[in-house]
């Protein structure tokens, strides 16, 4: 994939609803990743505070990076308008079809579209087990990389470890990586799904980002304290990797912005 020359800075933003939606904002443009504006998820009731939904802005997109009931919850797409497209991966879009009134666009990996703002939203590699939209399942999971005026948010969703991270780095400039860090630490089958706190700053060596963001924290009862602990491990294996002033911590229910 070609880099095109080099724009002038914009304003980038990350709004934290909790878990792993986000409001990304890349100059003045916004895209909604994996909207969950639940009171609970499943049997784990919400712990932290988040904006309201309500107030959201005009949205250019919505991705999707697996369904999973703590990425995809479908009564959150009331906040939504009809007309903002989602982004899913290939194969979720009938399902989705048959549930919210959005426009679908399925992408498969290392594909991109072009949305009328300027902004593209290409789908990259994830390792983790799709989910199911009853009486569908799927296998097929997404990061996502948005990208406007040669400036790029990259999205993980849900992932494991894998070689996947470098390709990205290798292939696309990231300057903002939001990366997966709470686990559910009493499942001693969680490295096959999740990253851990240490893995997930290896990924952002493999990244090179300007900055790194954790999500997937502090939100939900399932992550330890719920979540602390692992924000506080994920800083130290930053500062061990030389990239401690990279790392950015957005609390739910907090924002963050910065020029690039």
């Amino acid at each position: 994939m070609t880099e095109p020359q080099e724009q002038s800075q914009i304003s980038v933003s990350v709004q934290n609803f909790g878990h792993s939606t986000q409001l990304i904002g890349l100059g003045g443009h916004y895209v909604l990743t994996d909207p969950h504006f639940g009171s609970r998820c499943l049997l784990w009731k919400r712990q932290s505070e988040m904006p309201d939904p309500g107030q959201l802005p005009t949205l250019d997109a919505v991705v999707i990076s697996h369904a999973h009931p703590d990425h995809l919850n479908i009564d959150s797409f009331k906040f939504i308008p009809g007309s903002v497209p989602v982004f899913v991966p290939e194969g979720m879009a009938m399902a989705l079809r048959a549930t919210i009134q959005n426009p679908i666009i399925a992408l498969n990996w290392w594909t991109h579209f072009a949305l009328p703002s300027g902004l593209t939203i290409t789908a990259v590699p994830a390792r983790h087990n799709g989910g199911k939209i009853l009486p569908w399942r799927f296998r097929k999971v997404c990061g996502w990389v948005i990208r406007y005026n040669n400036k790029s948010v990259y999205f993980a969703g849900d992932t494991r470890a894998g070689t996947h991270f470098k390709e990205i780095g290798n292939t696309m400039k990231i300057n903002v990586a939001l990366l997966p860090v709470g686990t559910m630490v009493s499942v001693p089958w969680n490295h096959m799904a999740h990253l851990s706190p240490k893995q997930a700053a290896e990924a952002a060596q493999e990244l090179n980002p300007e900055f790194v963001i954790p999500n997937h924290w502090g939100s939900f009862g399932w992550n330890r304290h719920p979540g602390e602990g692992d924000v506080e491990t994920f800083k130290g294996a930053m500062l061990m990797h030389n990239m401690g002033d990279r790392c950015v911590v957005v609390p739910p229910n907090n924002n963050w912005t910065q020029t690039i």
